[in-house]
């Protein structure tokens, strides 16, 4: 299983002592509750999805019920709260039995705790039937393996050669596919030269991140060519799923690869262009907003790192929605969905719209 970067010993601190503070601040009418309360995932309404989330499973024998405490990586439901506690009570507790204890990489679908009872300020309940459930790994760099490409770039930044070209115009000239090469390049080795393209990551830097993107098609033959392929998502996807398990490295201390905070929103933009063709693409499209949603949840919980990444998601979710169903964002005001498909930025004030846009995500994957 791949590991999703929830571990920090910042956020045990929230979750050690959980049970006590229920025993504490519990009523003898609440410990009566507790006992009684249960889950029952079978026809619930308002369910949603939680995927990839990291917490510690316990045994509360006094309710003899087992459960899932989250600390800090926000509540999948809400705006994110990253100082509470969020306790996930598993429909099918078999799945968790033998992580007593341990933390637990768990996804499923959930929905509110049906009874009000006692809890400590900051935490918030949930019934959950768990779909999958495994252990984490140690944060551990992926990195591409080299490629046996037939063609590389003859000149690259950081050389003599790159500095003596001279301006954009040159650099970006030598940087271009020959056309009697680029047709003839599979689309793995085609993904794999257009995400090195020297020239890249500029697409990132306008505010306007359509033009940024309208910016690299015009300038780079290889970009044009690969959106010419099928099914390219399923290779743009190897790279942001990679890019977003390496940011799991930015609680390990100053990395010296700048990239890693780059490379998770440029695949979004990237993603975001993807050609809507007819149903026949709404599955690829769907597995698109799957990861993007994935993605958003390791990114709000690296938000103090990179704010940026956020909002590259809520771009590439609001151009693949809309590809899909123009009508599903309707129910949003004019000016926040112009601010979505612009740039995705959204602000605090925007907090109720951000959680509504979440919520669409999070149903339309279920």
């Amino acid at each position: 299983m791949k590991q999703n970067p929830f571990t920090s010993d910042k956020r045990s601190a929230l979750t050690a002592g959980l049970l006590i503070m229920l025993s504490v601040n519990s009523s003898c009418e609440d410990e009566r509750r507790q006992r009684e309360a249960s889950c029952d995932c079978a026809g619930k309404p308002n369910v949603f999805a939680v995927s990839g989330m990291e917490g510690t499973v316990f045994f509360d024998a006094e309710a003899e019920r087992w459960g899932i405490s989250v600390s800090g990586g926000g509540d999948i439901k809400e705006y994110i709260l990253y100082d509470a506690v969020h306790v996930f009570f598993p429909c099918n507790p078999e799945a968790v039995y033998e992580f007593e204890n341990k933390r637990v990489l768990f996804s499923g679908n959930a929905y509110d705790f049906p009874d009000q009872i006692t809890v400590p300020a900051g935490t918030r309940l949930f019934c959950i039937e768990i779909s999958a459930a495994g252990a984490p790994f140690a944060c551990e760099p992926e990195d591409a393996p080299p490629a046996e490409l037939p063609w590389d770039y003859p000149v690259k930044p950081g050389t003599d050669e790159w500095v003596q070209l001279g301006g954009y115009d040159e650099r970006a000239g030598v940087s271009q596919i020959p056309d009697s090469i680029l047709p003839g390049l599979s689309t793995a080795d085609l993904t794999d030269l257009c995400l090195n393209y020297p020239f890249l990551y500029d697409a990132s830097g306008f505010h306007d991140r359509t033009l940024g993107l309208d910016a690299l098609f015009a300038n780079f033959n290889g970009i044009r060519e690969l959106y010419t392929r099928k099914e390219i998502s399923a290779y743009i996807l190897k790279y942001y799923d990679r890019d977003i398990h390496n940011l799991c490295l930015l609680e390990t201390g100053p990395h010296p690869d700048r990239f890693i905070t780059l490379s998770p929103g440029l695949d979004e933009l990237l993603l975001s262009r993807i050609e809507w063709h007819g149903e026949s693409d709404r599955e690829e499209f769907m597995e698109i907003l799957r990861s993007l949603v994935r993605g958003y949840e390791v990114e709000r919980y690296y938000d103090s790192y990179l704010s940026q990444l956020s909002k590259s998601n809520r771009f590439a979710r609001a151009h693949i929605i809309f590809k899909m169903n123009p009508r599903a964002l309707e129910t949003f005001p004019e000016y926040i969905v112009k601010a979505m498909l612009f740039n995705g930025a959204l602000y605090e004030y925007n907090k109720e719209h951000i959680r509504a846009f979440d919520e669409l995500s999070y149903k339309l994957i279920k």
